[in-house]
């Protein structure tokens, strides 16, 4: 294990290489999918999960709309 410390700065890019690829994943998978794979025993329910991503991605469609009008 190293004990060097990473710049900030790269780590942020880092960071932001994982989001994007992590959204461009989620892009392409439906609620479910994306529901079955965060649901973790204990926490919200697959269906609590699925519906989040549905308002999610709602939410997004109108301000998408709102911003191109």
């Amino acid at each position: 294990m190293s004990s060097e410390i990473t710049p900030r700065a790269d780590a942020m890019r880092a960071a932001g290489q994982i989001l994007a690829e992590t959204r461009a994943q989620m892009a392409v998978m439906t609620p479910e999918q994306i529901a079955d794979a965060a649901y973790v025993p204990g926490g919200p329910s697959r269906e609590d999960l699925a519906e989040k991503v549905r308002a999610l991605r709602a939410q997004t469609r109108r301000t998408s709309r709102a911003s191109a009008a």
